[in-house]
C-alpha cells in the first residue's frame, strides 16, 4: 500500500483553508474598512483646515473660534488674550444665551482643568453655559468632569465638522 503524504498533506490544508477563508475575508473587510476611515478622516481634517490649525499660536486660535461662532451666528467677545482671563477666552452670545468659551491649541489631550476654569469663570462672566473647544481630544477625566457639569466639549472631530459645516452655506 502506497500513501502519498504530499497528496494528504496538499488536502488537509486545502481542507483547512476551505474553513477558515471566511475569517480571512472579513479580516481584509474590516482592515479596508478601517483604512478607508482613517482617510476620510484625514480628507475631514484637510478640508477643514485643521492641520493649519494646529499650528496657530492661542491668540490666532482664539481669534479664529470668534470668526467661527460669528457665521455660527453668535455675538463674539474676545475676553483671554492676556493672563487673568479667569477661564475665558470668548464670551458667545446667541439669542439671550451668554456662553463662556475655553479655547485650547494645544498638541497633547486637555485635561480637567480648562473644564474647571471655564466652569469657574461661568457666574463670573454672567453666563448660563460654558464650553471648551480644542484642536486635540479631552482626556476621559475631563470628559468625565465636563458631563458632571453640563460642560459642552468640542474636540478636534466636532471641530472639523463645525467648520465644514459653515463652509457649506
Amino acid at each position: 500500500m502506497y500513501i502519498n503524504f504530499s497528496e494528504i498533506a496538499f488536502q488537509s490544508l486545502f481542507q483547512s483553508f476551505q474553513l477558515i477563508w471566511p475569517l480571512y475575508t472579513l479580516l481584509l473587510i474590516v482592515v479596508i474598512g478601517k483604512l478607508v476611515l482613517l482617510f476620510y478622516k484625514h480628507y475631514q481634517f484637510s478640508t477643514a483646515g485643521i492641520f493649519e490649525i494646529d499650528h496657530m499660536s492661542g491668540d490666532d486660535f482664539e481669534k479664529f473660534l470668534a470668526i467661527l461662532f460669528e457665521k455660527l451666528g453668535y455675538a463674539t467677545k474676545i475676553v483671554g488674550s492676556n493672563k487673568g482671563d479667569y477661564g475665558a477666552d470668548l464670551i458667545i452670545e446667541k439669542q439671550g444665551e451668554r456662553t463662556v468659551v475655553q479655547a485650547k491649541c494645544w498638541h497633547n489631550s486637555v485635561g480637567v482643568k480648562a473644564v474647571q476654569e471655564v466652569y469657574g469663570s461661568l457666574h463670573m462672566h454672567s453666563c448660563t453655559k460654558a464650553c471648551v473647544v480644542t484642536n486635540n481630544y479631552f482626556t476621559e477625566q475631563a470628559k468625565r468632569l465636563a458631563e458632571a457639569n453640563n460642560v459642552e466639549l468640542w474636540d478636534r472631530n466636532t471641530l472639523a465638522k463645525i467648520i465644514l459645516s459653515t463652509k457649506k452655506r
